[in-house]
C-alpha cells in the first residue's frame, strides 16, 4: 500500500541516533539547510522519506564499500 509523507508524520515517534557521516557531505547538508532555512533534522527526515517513497530499496551501500551493521 502507498505511504504518504503526511501519514508517516502523523504516526512518527522520535528516535535519537548517533552515526558517523562523511564530513564533506554533512557540510553540504548544512549549507543547503541554511539556504532553505530549515533544521538539518527536518532535511534528513524529508530526504529519507522521499527516498523510501521512490521504492528504490537499499541504497548503493556495496558500491561504496559500506556494510550494514546490526
Amino acid at each position: 500500500f502507498p505511504v504518504t509523507i503526511a501519514a508517516l508524520i502523523r504516526c512518527m515517534t522520535k528516535q535519537r541516533i548517533n552515526m558517523d557521516i562523511d564530513r564533506v557531505l554533512w557540510k553540504k547538508v548544512s549549507i543547503r539547510c541554511i539556504e532553505l532555512e530549515i533544521e538539518k533534522r527536518e532535511f534528513v527526515e524529508a530526504a529519507l522519506v522521499e527516498y523510501l517513497e521512490r521504492g528504490k530499496g537499499v541504497p548503493r551501500i556495496r558500491e561504496r564499500g559500506w556494510r550494514i551493521e546490526e
